[in-house]
């Protein structure tokens, strides 16, 4: 199971282990955190990674997207521009290397997994987010899995929350275009796989 989580912290490392006692909401977002806390109590958590907060910043800094999605969020269709980013970009290489040498670590390399989103406003004390990322089950081989990362950090603009100055698309959102969210033989990702995360919008 890989955890992709969205908002980041300093001195955060683009993916951590899942039981890491330094995975909060912060940086691995509230599912991770939840899945962490689990795996070091002992409870039998399948095993995974965190893809954090910080390596969604790389790729989106890395890629030149902060400008571009400034820009975009002024647009009506900003969520289908920004997905479009998304899609067109490359993992940088360091940190396609730190996800990949964390899914060797988990065995297998044949093996399915899923990659779950993970907000850091998702599962809050007063509030709730769920579901409104993606999740990809599944998921076999290296080059999937980079794409299964990268397409569910762009699920974080598929549905836009209301902000000022973003209008909500009209037209309704695409299902993923993986496999769908349920399924034998799949593994959690906080990610094992992985979970990944991005930053919260309000």
């Amino acid at each position: 199971m890989i955890i992709c989580a969205e908002r980041l912290g300093d001195g955060v490392h683009a993916v951590m282990a899942l039981e890491d006692p330094a995975a909060t909401l912060e940086n691995a977002g509230g599912k991770g955190a939840a899945l962490a806390e689990l795996a070091r109590g002992g409870l039998p958590v399948p095993g995974g990674f965190h893809v954090t907060t910080a390596a969604y910043r790389q790729f989106v800094a890395a890629a030149g997207m902060e400008e571009r999605i400034r820009s975009a969020l002024k647009e009506e269709d900003a969520g289908a521009r920004i997905r479009g980013y998304f899609g067109e970009a490359e993992l940088p290489d360091a940190l396609r290397e730190e996800i990949l040498a964390a899914y060797a670590g988990l065995g297998d390399g044949g093996r399915t997994i899923a990659v779950r989103s993970s907000a850091t406003a998702e599962d809050l004390p007063d509030l709730s987010f769920a579901g409104q990322q993606d999740t990809y089950l599944n998921i076999r081989g290296e080059a999937a899995l980079l794409t299964a990362v990268r397409d569910c950090w762009a699920s974080l603009w598929r549905r836009p929350y209301r902000r000022a100055g973003v209008k909500r698309p009209s037209s309704p959102p695409r299902k993923a275009p993986h496999s769908p969210r349920s399924g034998s033989g799949s593994r959690s990702c906080t990610e094992s796989a992985a979970t990944s995360s991005g930053p919260a919008r309000r």
